[in-house]
């Protein structure tokens, strides 16, 4: 199940537009610092799983990875449309 949700963690990087630590022309900074939030939180509750093995904390942690997902992938749009 870890290596699931570190899929989940590298489908992001793997993409070229979708990294919490790119920076978009004139983007307001609540879209960066929540992804680079979102990530700290995914990892940590990720770090949290692996010691404790406890369901809530995986329930939490693939949550917050789907969370980080569609966060980076509406940033990523709203770039795109911002070019044309």
């Amino acid at each position: 199940m870890l290596d699931l949700l570190s899929l989940l963690l590298d489908v992001p990087s793997l993409l070229a537009g979708l990294s919490p630590r790119s920076r978009y022309e004139g983007e307001s900074p609540y879209w960066r610092f929540m992804g680079l939030l979102l990530l700290a939180a995914d990892l940590a509750v990720l770090f949290s799983w692996n010691i404790t093995e406890s369901m809530p904390a995986l329930v939490a942690a693939i949550a917050l990875s789907l969370w980080l997902v569609v966060h980076l992938v509406i940033r990523s749009s709203k770039d795109r449309e911002k070019r044309g």
